[in-house]
């Protein structure tokens, strides 16, 4: 699941070779069956460890007919800047 933001038409520097996942947290918000027709990558924070990694904080939401069904939110140890102006136009 966590792959699914990959799916966004980001910048190739914010993909997989980039990023390391450091967590993630699945949350199903609606009951079965399990539909997805679209798919929101937003913002939530960063910051730099004492050895200078920089860690982005990421929450992917999962939608069906105007509601959101599932909702990820991902940890990133990563070499690149996400902010949130990057993220607005992949929704």
């Amino acid at each position: 699941m966590a792959a699914m933001w990959q799916l966004l038409p980001l910048p190739p520097e914010y993909k997989n070779g980039s990023n390391i996942l450091l967590a993630e947290d699945f949350y199903l918000l609606s009951p079965a069956p399990f539909l997805v027709n679209s798919i929101s990558l937003y913002f939530e924070n960063s910051c730099c460890t004492s050895k200078g990694q920089k860690i982005a904080e990421l929450s992917l939401e999962l939608g069906y007919q105007d509601r959101v069904v599932a909702r990820l939110e991902l940890t990133l140890m990563t070499e690149v800047d996400w902010n949130e102006e990057l993220l607005k136009n992949y929704k």
